[in-house]
């Protein structure tokens, strides 16, 4: 029992270690060998970074595809000025769809025309996300309650 508790321990430990940067680099035989650490100045070779893209990164192609997307359905968003004065992403469920994020986008916009004009009052925009977190869901759909 003992020895079956020590291995799944191992195991976790080993699992818990699986993030991060790989090497793929050449032993003094000439053998392929992939190591956390970097490799000695013998053949070395990056392998591409396994922890895939920051949630930072992910907000900011949610909102550039939340605006492209509206842009696209509001004609004044095109032909002027657009800054986003905030947002914030919410999980909703979505009829035989389950569970999605809801970007509301606030953006204050300011005609091209006159420069001079103030921008006019935050007004919020909403884009429900795709599965993927970050394309825009651009079909009718209807949230549960």
């Amino acid at each position: 029992m003992k020895k079956l508790i020590l291995i799944a321990g191992m195991l976790l430990l080993l699992a818990s270690h699986a993030v991060g940067k790989t090497y793929k680099c050449k032993d003094e035989k000439g053998n392929t060998v992939f190591s956390d650490s970097a490799c000695s100045a013998v053949a070395r070779e990056e392998v591409k970074d396994r922890s895939g893209p920051s949630d930072a990164t992910i907000e900011k192609r949610a909102i550039k595809g939340c605006l492209s997307y509206w842009k696209q359905k509001k004609p004044y968003l095109n032909s002027s000025d657009v800054r986003i004065e905030g947002y914030r992403f919410q999980w909703v469920s979505v009829k035989k769809a389950g569970a999605r994020r809801l970007l509301h986008l606030d953006v204050s916009t300011k005609e091209r025309t006159n420069p001079d004009m103030e921008m006019r009052a935050p007004q919020r925009l909403q884009c429900l996300m795709l599965g993927d977190g970050v394309s825009v869901n651009t079909y009718e759909y209807e949230l549960e309650p």
